[in-house]
């Protein structure tokens, strides 16, 4: 099967499963901003929120909604998830990416944040 069958496949199963696409994007919404909070040891914690994180920006964009992804708001209730240390680290990261210069933080940047520490928590504990 194409990818882009497999992608209006996956589409309909979803309208089918949840109605309509606000509901959908409601759900992914509450799943991801109200998670548990990922603890300081856990590399699968990261694994988890930064697989969740992109499969919610996959359907948002699959959906033409992403700009509800890039709401403050979501950003913040998603780095909240993080353990203070890494959100101490994020904080750093935004000084360091100048808005004039690169525009602002996106949610890709986030998830590339996460995906990055995830890695650096596996080989820590390898």
């Amino acid at each position: 099967m194409k990818s882009s069958e497999g992608y209006r496949k996956a589409l309909s199963t979803l309208k089918d499963r949840y109605g309509d696409e606000d509901a959908h994007i409601e759900e992914l919404m509450m799943n991801l901003i109200n998670g548990p909070p990922v603890k300081i040891t856990n590399g699968e914690g990261l694994q988890d929120l930064a697989v969740e994180l992109q499969a919610c920006i996959c359907s948002f964009e699959s959906m033409d909604s992403q700009e509800t992804l890039e709401h403050l708001l979501v950003k913040k209730d998603i780095i909240e998830r993080l353990p203070g240390r890494l959100q101490e680290r994020y904080e750093i990261a935004v000084l360091d990416h100048h808005p004039k210069r690169y525009g602002h933080m996106k949610i890709r940047d986030i998830w590339q944040f996460i995906q990055s520490r995830e890695k650096e928590a596996k080989r820590a504990h390898t």
